[in-house]
């Protein structure tokens, strides 16, 4: 049966302010990302979601709860939808992670998957467990469904199913608070529209 999937990058954090990385670090939404997150659930109330999918990660495992609560839908965390793991480089600047180790990070940049970020994730493992984040979901699926998780696993995903190479992948960009739209045929996912935000402007 022909639904949409609505793909959520959570809402802005103190780390977002600061460009901080800030992959497996659990930090809280800021004021702002409250706001966006409340305008996400108001673009959403009318969608007949069926079931709410979240990362773990309180930045979206929070909102989607209430969210899910709010609709009284099952709410289901997936522990692969979480963000790319950054190991000693969370909590830094990019401009100093740049500064201090220019050939890791460049490494990073370029989406080598067969780097492994110090004392964090490998690049390719994380495609792979993005990607099969996506698949446990379109096995669960009854209907329309909302996904909230982190820019790092949108690039995966959509990467993944418009056949990008890892390093094009990467270099999509997926506004905080954005919603990123499958379709599907009952077979597969297509991405329809991707960084929607125009139901964030109340926030901005």
């Amino acid at each position: 049966m022909p639904h949409k999937l609505y793909l959520i990058r959570h809402g802005a954090t103190a780390s977002t302010a600061a460009n901080l990385v800030c992959g497996s670090s659990d930090v809280p939404l800021s004021a702002q990302g409250e706001g966006e997150m409340a305008s996400v659930a108001r673009f959403l109330a009318d969608k007949g979601i069926s079931t709410v999918f979240s990362s773990p990660l309180q930045r979206a495992r929070i909102p989607s709860q209430k969210f899910a609560e709010s609709l009284r839908v099952d709410h289901r965390v997936i522990a692969d939808l979480a963000e790319l793991d950054f190991g000693k480089w969370e909590g830094l600047t990019l401009k100093y992670i740049a500064l201090r180790w220019p050939l890791e990070a460049a490494r990073v940049y370029a989406a080598q998957a067969d780097y492994t970020l110090p004392g964090g994730e490998n690049i390719g493992a994380f495609q792979v467990r993005a990607v099969r984040a996506l698949q446990e979901i379109q096995r669960e699926l009854r209907g329309p469904a909302a996904v909230y998780t982190h820019g790092g696993i949108l690039r995966m995903i959509v990467g993944s199913l418009n056949k990008l190479s890892l390093p094009d992948a990467k270099a999509l960009s997926f506004s905080t608070g954005s919603i990123t739209v499958l379709d599907w045929n009952g077979a597969a996912h297509r991405v329809a529209e991707m960084n929607l935000y125009a139901h964030l402007s109340e926030t901005r």
